[in-house]
């Protein structure tokens, strides 16, 4: 076969990138290792952020990139080395990017009313217009339709706009039940999958891109220093493809492989991203002079798997986040020796203090972890996949008395008891002054309860008390990747270009935001620089 543009990976950067190498004028294949289209994006918020948009103005939010830089800027741990050349490009380029995707490629794009996540009081944020959203009526895919990936992980039907302007999802999707059914119905998709929905839309109903389902790339082709094509297997057949222009690694990154606990100095991860994310973007060009870099740590959260769920396209067990469920009243994480350590309902602080490690005692201080939860959480909040109300599993730990729960998972009873007694003290007094647990804007309207006068506390004095043990939970980005230029072209060590050879995505080291992230990021560089590349590699402005 034959191409000038070969995409690896059909998830929201190869959608994009071949979405834009066609309108050059470009000859595009893209190769998509699993049977459906959308990668990690569609599991995600589906939210993107970009600065200064062409759509900020008139919804009454004016910006600028020195503000975004500023914030940008912030965000940045203090002597933290930072791509200044790539960070520049993704702020420089954003506006005109989406402004090409929403005017001519069709994506519709809406700014969602909400402030930066996370830290809408730092310098350079702005109370909203930054973040964009999408969303799709199904039907529109076509033939497509149920080969675009959509996502056991969120509500998908009701837009963040309406969901945050309707009081936050503990209560929008009863205010909205009737709007909710009718979009279950008609398969209606918001956050991740409306992102990658209407990607999937431009590329293959309204371009007809040649695309190709379980169709692994094996190995890359080098000439003379220069990626010049492929081999994969397609339709079960071996075939080799020359890619005259060049080859786009947008494969994400590694949650899935074996080595990425140790990668990470991680006792364990389990990721929550499609099962298919392995590391071939790291193996694929191994044997090129492209650099593999670090940038901070990895972003991972905590999370647990439901007993039966899989992923709906291979079978694979299902590793849940556990976002809201840290954040809702009644509930907090505690330690092997039954102490809190971090604010639970914002996980830009919760991490962190999972992640302490003690070098005498050659231990993690808090992990393993545990959710402990009362039983008003079960029945007022519930724990996907079970609904509020909903019978939990037998075989998850609980009690009548938090003693007796903290001898069925080992730890100390009295510390457990202690510590439940000190929280719901303080929540009753309605603050957490040890962790300031409800003090952060994002918590509060994404987890909170609006019924409650601190929307993340509850007290948890209820029986019967319900343990859940957490799991270091990755979430598609890793902290090692390829390094890139602002024209999405793989570097070597030295800095230089390989020929032919670009990538975008959780494929590319976060060198422009290390050790940090603000939420749309990871969705907005993977399109940038898949547009970058794809411009690039058809020699246009």
């Amino acid at each position: 076969m034959e191409c000038d543009f070969l995409c690896v990976g059909g998830g929201l950067g190869g959608l994009a990138g071949a979405i834009a190498a066609h309108d050059a004028g470009l000859d595009v294949l893209v190769l998509e290792k699993s049977g459906l289209l959308g990668g990690v994006a569609a599991y995600s918020g589906g939210v993107v952020w970009v600065p200064d948009n062409h759509l900020q103005a008139d919804a009454g939010y004016p910006d600028t990139l020195d503000a975004a830089a500023a914030y940008l800027d912030w965000l940045t741990p203090t002597g933290i080395d930072v791509d200044q050349p790539l960070r520049t490009a993704y702020l420089q380029q954003a506006r005109h990017v989406f402004e090409y995707f929403t005017e001519q490629v069709g994506i519709p794009f809406e700014v969602a009313p909400r402030p930066d996540q996370y830290y809408p009081d730092a310098a350079g944020s702005l109370a909203g217009g930054r973040t964009l959203e999408v969303s799709l009526p199904g039907a529109e895919l076509g033939s497509w339709q149920p080969l675009t990936r959509t996502s056991p992980l969120f509500k998908v039907g009701l837009t963040h706009t309406e969901v945050l302007s309707n009081g936050g999802p503990l209560v929008a999707y009863d205010k909205l039940s009737s709007l909710y059914a009718t979009r279950l119905a008609d398969d209606y998709r918001t956050h991740g999958p409306g992102l990658v929905a209407a990607l999937v839309k431009a590329a293959q109903v309204d371009r007809g891109i040649r695309t190709h389902l379980t169709a692994p790339v094996v190995e890359l082709w080098q000439e003379e220093g220069r990626v010049v094509g492929a081999s994969a297997v397609i339709d079960g057949k071996a075939v080799q493809i020359r890619a005259t222009r060049g080859v786009l690694i947008a494969t994400g990154s590694y949650g899935h492989a074996d080595y990425a606990a140790s990668l990470e100095g991680l006792p364990d991860v389990a990721d929550a991203t499609p099962p298919f994310m392995t590391g071939d973007g790291l193996s694929l060009t191994d044997p090129t002079p492209a650099a593999t870099v670090r940038a901070g740590d990895a972003i991972i959260h905590v999370g647990y798997a439901a007993p039966g769920e899989t992923h709906s396209d291979a079978g694979a067990q299902l590793v849940r986040p556990v976002y809201r469920p840290l954040g809702c009243p009644h509930t907090i994480a505690v330690n092997r020796r039954g102490r809190r350590f971090a604010d639970e309902s914002f996980y830009g602080r919760f991490f962190p203090a999972l992640r302490a490690f003690d070098p005498q005692q050659k231990e993690f201080l808090n992990y393993p972890c545990y959710l402990i939860a009362d039983d008003r959480f079960r029945s007022r909040y519930g724990l996907p996949p079970f609904e509020p109300g909903d019978p939990w599993p037998a075989e998850m730990a609980h009690a009548d008395t938090v003693a007796e729960l903290a001898e069925q998972i080992g730890i100390d009873p009295q510390a457990l008891e202690e510590e439940i007694t000190v929280f719901n003290q303080h929540v009753e007094e309605g603050n957490d002054p040890h962790f300031g647990r409800g003090e952060i804007e994002y918590a509060r309207l994404a987890f909170g309860d609006p019924e409650y006068p601190n929307p993340n506390l509850g007290t948890i004095e209820q029986p019967p008390f319900w343990a859940l043990p957490l799991s270091f939970t990755g979430l598609g980005i890793y902290s090692m990747g390829l390094r890139i230029d602002p024209s999405g072209r793989a570097l070597t060590r030295a800095g230089e270009p390989v020929p032919g050879l670009y990538a975008t995505g959780n494929a590319v080291a976060y060198t422009e935001l290390p050790s940090a992230y603000t939420g749309g990021f990871a969705n907005g560089r993977n399109i940038i620089y898949a547009h970058a590349a794809a411009r690039d590699a058809a020699q246009v402005e």
